[in-house]
Protein backbone atom coordinates (compact mmCIF):
# COMPACT_ATOMS: atom_id res chain seq x y z
CA UNK A 1 0.00 0.00 0.00
CA UNK A 2 1.32 3.62 -1.42
CA UNK A 3 0.38 6.29 1.52
CA UNK A 4 0.64 9.64 -0.38
CA UNK A 5 1.01 12.66 1.99
CA UNK A 6 1.72 15.61 0.52
CA UNK A 7 3.70 19.15 2.48
CA UNK A 8 2.97 22.66 0.66
CA UNK A 9 5.07 25.16 1.02
CA UNK A 10 2.44 27.91 1.22
CA UNK A 11 0.80 29.25 4.17
CA UNK A 12 -2.65 27.19 4.95
CA UNK A 13 -4.80 30.08 4.23
CA UNK A 14 -3.78 31.12 0.79
CA UNK A 15 -4.20 26.75 0.14
CA UNK A 16 -8.00 26.30 -1.39
CA UNK A 17 -8.44 22.79 -1.37
CA UNK A 18 -10.33 22.72 -4.27
CA UNK A 19 -6.98 23.16 -6.06
CA UNK A 20 -5.58 20.02 -5.41
CA UNK A 21 -4.96 17.20 -8.08
CA UNK A 22 -7.11 14.73 -8.12
CA UNK A 23 -5.15 11.76 -6.39
CA UNK A 24 -4.84 14.63 -3.67
CA UNK A 25 -8.85 14.28 -3.08
CA UNK A 26 -9.50 10.72 -2.59
CA UNK A 27 -12.82 9.73 -1.92
CA UNK A 28 -13.97 7.76 1.05
CA UNK A 29 -16.45 6.16 2.72
CA UNK A 30 -20.17 4.99 1.74
CA UNK A 31 -21.06 8.90 0.41
CA UNK A 32 -17.90 9.64 -1.67
CA UNK A 33 -16.95 12.36 0.68
CA UNK A 34 -13.26 13.88 0.04
CA UNK A 35 -10.73 13.35 2.29
CA UNK A 36 -8.73 16.23 3.37
CA UNK A 37 -6.97 15.24 6.30
CA UNK A 38 -3.87 13.65 5.02
CA UNK A 39 -2.79 17.20 3.11
CA UNK A 40 -0.67 19.64 4.96
CA UNK A 41 0.90 23.29 4.82
CA UNK A 42 3.33 24.91 6.19
CA UNK A 43 2.45 27.70 8.94
CA UNK A 44 3.53 31.50 8.39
Amino acid sequence: MIDLRPVFQIPHREMDPADLPAILQPRKGRYGLIDYEKVFLTRH
